[in-house]
């Protein structure tokens, strides 16, 4: 009877583990401030925000903007789906994520060459950590570099 149980219990440790890990944990509007680094150039950044939402399948990057002492950029609506620990652009598989981490990449051409995009978030209680760069074919630094540290309103 205790091994049983102890199979039990450890089955529904991963089955309850497995059923959370997924990008509910993001939704919400975050505020923060963050550093931008474009071509050397450091950029305290007062004011980041973004506004995330999800269902039992699909995750959205509704809205956000960065103000920086550089530059402004404002972020748009994405959508994208996700299952199986695998977040999808359509076909293409884009990223993955855990209980608490999501990542995303894609490459697009600009120009001659390619422009290859990264972007990590993890959530900490309220707090949401973000990193983003971009990086071109070839090259061995990023030429652009962000951090950015949010709270959940």
């Amino acid at each position: 009877m205790y091994k049983l149980s102890s199979v039990l219990v450890a089955f529904l440790f991963v089955f309850s583990y497995s059923v959370s890990a997924n990008p509910l944990n993001f939704k919400g509007s975050w505020k923060g401030e963050g550093t931008y680094v474009l071509e050397n150039n450091i950029s305290h950044c007062t004011q980041f925000n973004m506004v995330f939402d999800a269902t039992e399948s699909t995750f959205s990057f509704v809205e956000g903007e960065r103000l920086c002492e550089d530059h402004e950029e404002k972020f748009f609506r994405v959508d994208m789906q996700y299952r199986d620990g695998k977040l999808f652009f359509g076909d293409q598989v884009v990223g993955s994520y855990t209980e608490n981490t999501l990542e995303a990449a894609f490459r697009i051409p600009d120009g001659d060459n390619f422009r290859n995009w990264r972007m990590k978030m993890r959530v900490t209680g309220d707090q949401l950590l973000y990193e983003e760069s971009r990086i071109y074919d070839g090259e061995d630094t990023p030429f652009i570099n962000f951090a950015g540290i949010m709270i959940a309103e």
